[in-house]
């Protein structure tokens, strides 16, 4: 179908809202929620009523009334992305152990990745990280590469859903060194 009301139609005419990042959208019966990262909360309502298609309801944890072209006042609903914030846990063999600096440095480049990298509904697969991390010349080897849900020394859930999003914050890295013989 190539309506306006159609998944992907309501997903990039709410992208091209200014600082929008992301959309997820899941439908019900007779409604739907979007979660979209970024964005102007009420711009994000008025696209949303007027795309919407008839009979359907827009559900979510915001809200706000838009009017319609007949002057009624009604309200219009989305959510934000569900933050799922991680530790990292990374255990290193180099050729000389990293400075406070380039430590830091380190840490920049993995949390820049990840944000430019893991998409709403990613799972954060360690694995992705190697680039960053055999960017730093120092850096022979990643023994391991452990990620958890801060907080919590359960394993990580394979299955992030659709309006779920990595976030990783530099306090909640931790970078154990070796220095090879």
């Amino acid at each position: 179908a190539s309506g306006t009301s159609t998944r992907e139609a309501l997903k990039a005419r709410l992208k091209n809202l200014n600082g929008v990042q992301a959309v997820h959208i899941e439908e019900g019966l007779h409604s739907f929620t979007a979660y979209v990262m970024g964005g102007d909360e009420l711009e994000i309502c008025e696209v949303l009523w007027v795309n919407k298609p008839l009979g359907v309801t827009t559900t979510g944890s915001i809200t706000h009334p838009v009017t319609a072209s007949n002057g009624q006042v009604f309200s219009a609903s989305f959510s934000r992305p569900v933050l799922i914030p991680l530790s990292l846990h990374i255990n290193l063999r180099l050729k000389a152990k990293l400075d406070e600096l380039e430590l830091a440095a380190l840490k920049s480049k993995i949390i820049d990745y990840t944000y430019h990298n893991i998409k709403l509904g990613d799972d954060p697969y360690p694995s992705r990280l190697y680039p960053v991390l055999f960017s730093e010349p120092k850096i022979l080897d990643a023994i391991s590469i452990n990620l958890r849900r801060v907080g919590s020394l359960e394993p990580l859930p394979k299955d992030f859903k659709g309006y779920e999003l990595a976030n990783f914050d530099s306090a909640q890295i931790f970078i154990e060194q070796v220095v090879a013989p």
